[in-house]
């Protein structure tokens, strides 16, 4: 499981990842999951945060909302993923009562947990 926000996009951990889980021995295909995040719908960032993934065309972007999915994404598959899903939920407009949102709620959170299984 990697949790990555643009900074860590940007140095490229979802590539470090799967490099480290070919290191530790997966053959084959391998699959990842999105979970829940900031979605290009809502995600507003500067300048500095365009440029830093300028690389990626102008389709990541629109006005000041960055896509850090689909950004996740097109990292994955270059870095050798066969299949990622992603499911498609926003922490900032999905109903307050699913997710906790940072950004959304002024840094007055509280706590979630993610769950990963090997299979």
């Amino acid at each position: 499981m990697i949790h990555a926000g643009w900074r860590g996009l940007a140095a490229g951990v979802l590539q470090e990842g799967v490099a480290a889980l070919r290191e530790l021995g997966a053959e084959g295909q391998i699959s990842a999951a999105i979970g829940p995040g900031a979605g290009g719908c809502c995600y507003e960032v500067g300048e500095e945060v365009h440029t830093a993934f300028a690389a990626f065309g102008p389709d990541v972007r629109d006005g000041r909302r960055l896509d850090l999915k689909r950004i996740a994404e097109r990292s994955l598959h270059a870095a050798g993923v066969h299949d990622v899903h992603d499911a498609a939920l926003c922490t900032l407009c999905a109903d307050p009562a699913l997710f906790f949102s940072h950004r959304r709620d002024g840094g007055v959170t509280g706590r979630q947990a993610g769950v990963a299984w090997r299979s």
